[in-house]
């Protein structure tokens, strides 16, 4: 019984680990490159429930330069900014890009609407 309840406890353990949580539908109103080569997106309003975003920066989230869609995701932000249309991310913990201690949440997915 002891093996089975290890086992079940490695098996959620990392699922629970890799949660994220939606950033509802909104606009872009800003799109930036920063001297680390992270984007950053800035949007009209934030719906995500991370926890660890300092207090202000709630609206914006970090795309890492290393994610494998990190030039589609891009590409993505800036045709929504310049078409005006919304944007959802997906997120998941987050990220202190200049070593200021402000934390912004760090995206996982990026989806425009239609």
């Amino acid at each position: 019984m002891k093996k089975f309840a290890l086992t079940v406890l490695v098996l959620i353990l990392p699922v629970s680990s890799y949660a994220s949580s939606g950033n509802g539908w909104h606009k872009v109103v800003q799109v930036d490159i920063n001297s680390s080569k992270h984007l950053t997106v800035m949007f009209s309003d934030y719906a995500h429930t991370e926890t660890c975003v300092t207090v202000g920066k709630e609206k914006e989230i970090v795309i890492h330069k290393d994610n494998v869609q990190f030039e589609r995701y891009y590409s993505m932000a800036l045709s929504a900014l310049m078409a005006d249309k919304e944007v959802y991310a997906w997120v998941a913990g987050c990220t202190d890009i200049w070593g200021s201690g402000d934390m912004r949440a760090t995206a996982t997915k990026f989806a425009i609407r239609p």
